[in-house]
């Protein structure tokens, strides 16, 4: 499946979803999976979450942008993945624009 058909399926499903599920990894490649609450699903590839300044996958995020969203619908028993690069924004319009979404 490529990716466009699983971004597609994912924005289907955002209304079902609160929490993603986000796979990162620092420099040395040492992994780390965390829930995050989900804010935002827009096309044509962006996904926007809440994340603390003092958690693992925000200092991973700043070493190494490769990361990877795991998203499980339990009604359907159907989950997606999306690898792809994350950046971190904490000013400007798009972060006002998440922030009042949140």
């Amino acid at each position: 499946m490529e990716f466009g058909d699983i971004f597609q399926q994912f924005l289907e499903q955002r209304n079902n979803l609160k929490v993603i599920f986000v796979g990162s990894s620092d420099e040395d490649g040492q992994p780390n999976c965390a829930p995050k609450m989900l804010i935002d699903i827009t096309k044509p590839n962006k996904v926007f979450y809440v994340d603390f300044i003092t958690s693992r996958s925000y200092t991973n995020i700043q070493q190494n942008w490769q990361s990877s969203l795991a998203i499980m619908d339990d009604k359907m028993f159907s989950g997606f993945r999306l690898n792809g690069f994350s950046q971190i924004i904490d000013s400007g319009r798009e972060y006002t624009n998440v922030k009042e979404k949140w």
